[in-house]
């Protein structure tokens, strides 16, 4: 099939009550889109929503919560066309192209990628429980009819990879539709062990159908007497619905209908595999990355990446807080590298704590180089860094922040970055969508945004976050 699209930003829509009227592109009405076999849909709501066209416009109702991403949606048009299958890298803005045209991705080979969405590494344990059952819900970025869970038995530190410290016990079960389970089989047996360390541990295969943009969720049980591992930074935002119980004798209730804490902070697969054409990314990020500063439980996704890119990809997320590009290029990546394997692009937002810490804009590039060095088949992206400062009054003008000491150094690292490093594909301008001007140092501050934007100097929250969301272009992964 070929898919063809174009994106509607909120603001380019009516809302009205519980519907949207989004306009069709320039020149077009619903009769070019009632070709046979066409259907047309929003994506990126976490389920297709039908809309009525009628004249120049397509109605949708809006969902609850906010969209994915912000407030934006994607309109989708799919007709009939032999061996071509497109994915978001053919949206365009402004303006919808050939109903039929190859936009890119054509007859790619199918590969063995990611087919969840929000996976994430652990980065914290802890050694005074022993069991706990958690579920996370995923939007699949592609038609699914058959997948793996890879898990892992190690999690992240401020500064290094972990081992659990014991072995670990797991069951797990995939939702979908609502209320029907599907047992996750390892090695034939409802339950599987994995050795402390393992990097690695993959289920049986799952059958199970699960159409693009349909929303599901994985339920994972753990026990083991080293502690129970947790996504317990910002990575682990709940308002799609996640659920948690974490204690001491926590049944293993997967399979069946169960309640749980809301958010739970779910551990989980670190990777949901499948044959798959469509792009998948890994996002390899710092505190910024995951969401640091972001009110809790706001979003479905964190930080300076994730809202632009997991509503559409197979995507996980590998950061952790305070973590440098030193440290990974000094042998602390060994373990999440492993997991390159089932992406086709990778981007790189670490830097800021290096150069916090007195590392130069020549050394950092170097490390990004190393990291990069993990996997050379892997398309490559990386960011421009946002500043740091301080204030005298809560960060409510320009004027009375102060630039950090260390801001040459990331003006230089930013302009580095502007200039197209060797072996990036791309960069994403993360720096421009906060900071007053470029280069200035500073945050954006009332008048040029409605309200303070940071706290800590460091972190923006969620409105600073959403200054973000157009650094990354709607062609930025193609494979």
């Amino acid at each position: 099939m070929s898919v063809t699209a174009i994106k509607i930003n909120a603001t380019s829509a009516i809302k009205t009550g519980v519907a949207v009227i989004v306009p069709l592109p320039a020149g077009k009405v619903a009769a070019d889109f009632a070709t046979s076999g066409a259907s047309v849909r929003a994506f990126g709501t976490g389920y297709p929503i039908a809309p009525t066209l009628a004249g120049t416009t397509a109605t949708f109702a809006w969902p609850a919560p906010p969209l994915p991403g912000g407030g934006s949606a994607y309109l989708e048009l799919t007709v009939a066309a032999p061996n071509t299958i497109i994915t978001r890298e053919s949206l365009i803005s402004g303006g919808l192209g050939a109903a039929n045209a190859d936009l890119g991705l054509g007859n790619t080979d199918a590969y063995l990628g990611m087919v969840a969405n929000r996976c994430c590494v652990a980065d914290s344990i802890n050694a005074g429980l022993n069991s706990s059952i958690q579920g996370r819900w995923h939007i699949a970025p592609d038609d699914i009819t058959s997948m793996v869970l890879v898990f892992g038995n190690f999690y992240c530190t401020t500064s290094a990879e972990a081992t659990a410290g014991e072995s670990r016990t797991i069951s797990a079960d995939v939702e979908y539709p609502i209320g029907t389970f599907t047992r996750v089989k390892f090695g034939g047996a409802n339950t599987g062990t994995m050795a402390d360390g393992a990097v690695r541990f993959l289920s049986d295969a799952v059958s199970v159908v699960i159409p693009r943009g349909a929303l599901y969720r994985i339920t994972t049980y753990q026990t083991s007497t080293g502690g129970i591992l947790f996504a317990a930074g910002p990575n682990a935002y709940g308002v799609l619905g996640d659920q948690g119980t974490v204690g001491n004798g926590i049944a293993d209730t997967t399979g069946t209908v169960w309640t749980g804490t809301a958010g739970g902070n779910p551990w989980g697969p670190y990777a949901v595999i499948s044959l798959t054409r469509r792009p998948a990314v890994m996002l390899i990020t710092d505190s910024r990355g995951v969401g640091t500063g972001m009110t809790s439980n706001s979003a479905p996704y964190a930080g300076e990446l994730q809202p632009q890119i997991a509503p559409f990809y197979g995507c996980m997320s590998m950061g952790r807080g305070s973590m440098t590009a030193q440290q990974l290029a000094s042998g602390q990546f060994a373990k999440r590298a492993e997991y390159l394997a089932y992406v086709t692009h990778a981007v790189l937002q670490i830097g800021t704590n290096d150069i916090a810490a007195g590392r130069t804009a020549v050394q950092v590039t170097a490390d990004r180089q190393t990291i990069k060095a993990n996997a050379p088949n892997v398309i490559w992206s990386e960011t421009t860094l946002a500043p740091k400062t301080t204030s005298s009054d809560a960060f409510a003008t320009v004027a009375n922040q102060t630039v950090d000491a260390t801001n040459a150094e990331r003006i230089k690292f930013n302009d580095q970055v502007r200039a197209r490093n060797i072996g990036f594909n791309q960069f994403f301008e993360l720096a421009d969508g906060v900071e007053s001007s470029r280069n200035s140092g500073k945050y954006k501050a009332p008048p040029q945004v409605y309200e303070a934007i940071t706290a800590d100097g460091n972190h923006v929250n969620n409105a600073g976050y959403a200054l973000q969301r157009n650094a990354i272009a709607a062609n930025a992964f193609r494979r």
